[in-house]
């Protein structure tokens, strides 16, 4: 079995990897949790790990499977845990645990980001869609970002996409003391290898000057690096676990926000899964747990119908699973070359990207993600098609699988989704 500093070479340059799960075909490419605690990667020192849900004792499971169960580690969750508290206060004095909680704007802690330190202090970081539970590693198809690693240095440079400064812009955005340390190991780090732009997504209404929103960051960076003229014409594909509530018809939201921030004249084409996706799978009753769509919703915007596409990953034999990632890329008409990719914690809702308000962006939702551009990996764009040398991977079958009449997206009654008071109607129910 190859380890998984192999994998990692194999996986190269765009070093992304699919969550391993039991009954599904392995890649070269599929890891679990425990292989990102692999010596092969380096000697453990201590880990940090940021996201909203954790089950403690599967976390503690996993880093004991590599002896590394007493190794330093800081755990920053978004879900109210007080039996979390309770355990690692009883059991764990090695563990510090914090819950980020966003409370006042009804929304949610969404990222999932990973740092390891090794005893030498270099630096390896992980963007993730899964949570830290057993159900997100062996039941919902998830994707994984593996930065090279990133050793300390006296130079300890940026790399060419401002990565290592964003990131610490974005631990210092918490406020917190306890990430002073990880705030330090990152500056000492060099991270000139790292090719991804890290985007991110902080709550609270911030003004058009201080890109906050996944909107405000994509703007930005596609503005600055995407100068294809032909690629102006290409759909965007949008890949959720959840919908909301986009208004009356396409123009709304979706098209006048969205996709006028991400440069896409085109239209859009969403996969989300389908009643006969949900039904034929391999996980049908945990699959319901990780969608979120309410059908009151569904039934004042059936325009979106004509925009969904089926979850298919027949190529890769993981169709039979949900997919629980969120990904967004602008894809070519004949479906073989990608213009760029971005892989985040953020459905395609306001809660996460951003909703223009008065003079400002009203964001709820923390998120995090990586934004692949062709030009940093010295392309002009992705190729996907089968007969490459180098081929970009994207989990999902193309070209897409259109609904068919018959079909209609997965929905929830209402009275399955807890209420939420909020004093802004501007987002849907989510689940992070």
């Amino acid at each position: 079995m190859a380890t998984m500093i192999q994998k990692l070479h194999l996986a190269a340059p765009y070093n992304i990897f699919y969550n391993t799960i039991p009954c599904v075909p392995q890649q070269d490419n599929t890891i679990f949790f425990t292989d990102l605690l692999c010596p092969s990667l380096g000697k453990l020192k201590t880990s940090l790990q940021i996201t909203f849900k954790v089950d403690i004792e599967w976390l503690m499971n996993q880093y004991d499977q590599k002896h590394l169960r007493s190794k330093p580690l800081t755990i920053l969750y978004g879900e109210e845990n007080p039996e979390l508290e309770k355990y690692v206060a009883d059991n764990l004095p090695n563990v510090k645990s914090h819950c980020v909680a966003v409370r006042d704007l009804h929304g949610s802690h969404r990222s999932k980001l990973a740092i390891f330190v090794y005893d030498d202090d270099s630096v390896r970081v992980v963007v993730s869609s899964a949570n830290l539970y057993q159900d997100h590693w062996e039941h919902f198809n998830h994707c994984f970002w593996v930065s090279p690693v990133c050793r300390m240095s006296e130079c300890a440079r940026d790399s060419p996409t401002g990565f290592k400064s964003d990131l610490i812009l974005f631990l210092k955005q918490y406020k917190l003391p306890v990430l002073g340390t990880w705030i330090d190991y990152v500056k000492r780090a060099d991270f000139h290898d790292v090719r991804v732009f890290l985007v991110t997504s902080l709550p609270g209404c911030h003004p058009t000057e201080r890109p906050w929103s996944l909107l405000q960051q994509m703007a930005i960076l596609l503005d600055n690096y995407c100068d294809v003229p032909d690629q102006k014409d290409w759909p965007v594909v949008i890949q959720a676990s959840c919908l909301g509530s986009y208004g009356e018809n396409d123009r709304n939201w979706l098209e006048s926000t969205l996709l006028v921030n991400l440069q896409s004249t085109a239209p859009f084409q969403i996969i989300y899964p389908s009643v006969a996706n949900v039904e034929g799978g391999i996980f049908p009753k945990e699959s319901v747990t990780g969608l979120r769509y309410l059908k009151a919703i569904h039934d004042k915007q059936k325009w979106l119908e004509r925009y969904l596409w089926q979850w298919k990953a027949d190529k890769l034999g993981r169709s039979g699973v949900i997919s629980n990632c969120k990904t967004l890329c602008r894809i070519s008409p004949c479906s073989t070359k990608v213009g760029w990719f971005l892989l985040t914690t953020a459905n395609a809702a306001r809660g996460g990207w951003g909703q223009r308000k008065y003079d400002g962006i009203y964001v709820r939702n923390h998120e995090i993600g990586v934004l692949f551009i062709p030009r940093f990996f010295d392309e002009d764009y992705f190729q996907v098609d089968d007969d490459s040398f180098q081929v970009f991977p994207i989990m999902f079958d193309l070209p897409l699988t259109k609904y068919e009449e018959c079909d209609e997206p997965w929905t929830m009654e209402n009275e399955q989704q807890p209420t939420q008071k909020c004093s802004y109607k501007l987002d849907f129910h989510e689940l992070p």
